[in-house]
């Protein structure tokens, strides 16, 4: 399998896993960041209003890293 269809194959898993934060009940979604791939809660990449910035930054919304790819580039 390729790279291409490996990592798309885990994404769809990851999300298909962990399809709502449990936190806030919205849906999750794949962030990248200097090279990883993290599953957030779609709630925190950009709170609109007031309420949902405090929620964002006192609940324990979803942030799991799904994949590093600064090890795979690496090696």
């Amino acid at each position: 399998m390729s790279d291409h269809a490996h990592l798309l194959d885990l994404i769809e898993r990851s999300l298909g896993t962990d399809p709502v934060c449990p936190a806030c009940g919205a849906p999750t979604t794949i962030d990248e960041q200097d090279g990883s791939l993290w599953i957030v809660c779609s709630l925190t990449i950009a709170p609109d209003g007031f309420a949902q910035r405090l929620s964002a930054a006192v609940l324990p919304h979803r942030r799991r890293l799904m994949l590093d790819r600064t090890e795979l580039l690496a090696a």
